[in-house]
């Protein structure tokens, strides 16, 4: 019998209330703030990456030149062999160049990934600000409104009521009436007719 009326219990629960659709707004906001500063701190990464690639790439385009200087004075002198070892070195800054333009391309290109993510992150998130306060306005007008046509019929009830409360005490005087008038009929019907004395 206890479960029975456990469970008698639990259905009469009362249903949870909905949520704010304002609140459902302002989470997606939240997460799309998080999104956005998150792909933006990861572009700058890449732009500094960048700007550090463009500085390593520019002190060895200097080196390069200096040892072309050195190669051109080297086969002045007749030095073959510093001029052997000076090409050698030139071919691994070569190599060492290409790959680093390489990863200045491929960072460059992530980086315009990453900004132009970015600036859709940021569209979509004034998109969605401008419909959530739009939903806002429309929610408080209609609160407003609701709790408008509320105290109109609060009022036409109670004007309602005014009148029955008139029509019943119009009623309970009609009657009032009634019962006085049938009461001074009846007394007159009663009354025994005047004897007459001069006979």
């Amino acid at each position: 019998m206890a479960s029975l009326f456990g469970l008698f219990k639990r259905r009469r629960r009362r249903p949870a209330a909905p949520e704010d659709p304002i609140a459902a707004f302002d989470a997606l906001l939240d997460q799309l703030d998080r999104q956005g500063a998150e792909v933006r701190r990861s572009a700058a990464a890449l732009l500094a990456s960048r700007g550090e690639l463009q500085r390593h790439q520019a002190k060895s385009e200097r080196q390069r030149q200096e040892i072309n200087e050195r190669i051109q004075t080297a086969a002045g002198r007749g030095d073959a062999r510093a001029e052997q070892v000076l090409r050698r070195d030139l071919d691994l800054m070569e190599r060492g160049a290409r790959a680093t333009e390489a990863s200045l391309v491929k960072v460059e290109a992530d980086a315009q990934v990453l900004l132009e993510l970015a600036r859709d992150l940021q569209e979509q998130t004034d998109t969605l600000r401008e419909e959530r306060n739009s939903a806002r306005v429309r929610r408080d007008a209609e609160q407003l409104v609701t709790g408008a046509i509320q105290e109109r019929s609060a009022r036409i009830q109670q004007a309602l009521a005014v009148d029955a409360a008139r029509d019943e005490l119009e009623r309970a005087h009609a009657l009032a009436e009634i019962v006085r008038e049938d009461a001074g009929l009846s007394g007159n019907a009663a009354a025994p007719p005047p004897r007459d004395r001069t006979r």
